[in-house]
């Protein structure tokens, strides 16, 4: 089955097939046993389990690949990102008391204060980089692990793809 098409291009389900053995390979790492008491990992798991359930590969893939972000540590980034998000809250926060914005100026410079919070992390897909250098560094070679990276790196692009037009061009 095909998971999209876009332009006549289409992706098969060997694509998000890769993503399986991945999964599997992290669930028995260390940083497993580390986790396994999380809310986060019964969620990962739960929505692994589902995935065999869904009725389209496109669902399928998503569920996989919400199940590895859950997983994934989004970690901080580096305080010269955080000083200048930093800022630009504060600059924000004088914005939004200036009485001569209307109603929908107010709400929207609020909607972008709220994004800071996720701003302040590494995005979901260095996260998932991080992932799968700390879970397999230790046990695969150096071409192996950049393999890995690679193919974590285009995998969440083309769900990101997927997400965002509904469609993929493989």
């Amino acid at each position: 089955p095909e998971i999209g098409s876009m332009k006549g291009k289409s992706a098969t389900t060997t694509d998000f097939e890769k993503l399986v053995p991945l999964f599997l390979d992290y669930a028995s790492t260390e940083r497993f046993e580390i986790i396994q008491s999380q809310e986060n990992l019964k969620l990962a798991l739960e929505l692994y389990n589902a995935h065999f359930f869904e009725q389209s590969t496109s669902a399928r893939f998503l569920t996989l690949v919400m199940a590895l972000e859950i997983l994934a540590d989004k970690k901080y980034r580096p305080q010269v990102a955080l000083d200048i998000i930093g800022d630009w809250e504060q600059q924000l926060r004088t914005y939004t008391k200036d009485d001569s914005l209307d109603d929908n100026d107010k709400e929207a410079l609020k909607s972008l204060l709220n994004s800071f919070v996720h701003l302040k992390r590494n995005s979901i897909r260095s996260s998932l980089v991080d992932m799968v250098v700390e879970s397999f560094s230790s046990f695969v070679t150096n071409d192996s692990l950049a393999r890995m990276v690679k193919e974590i790196k285009k995998l969440y692009d083309y769900r990101s793809t997927l997400v965002h037009n509904g469609t993929v061009e493989k």
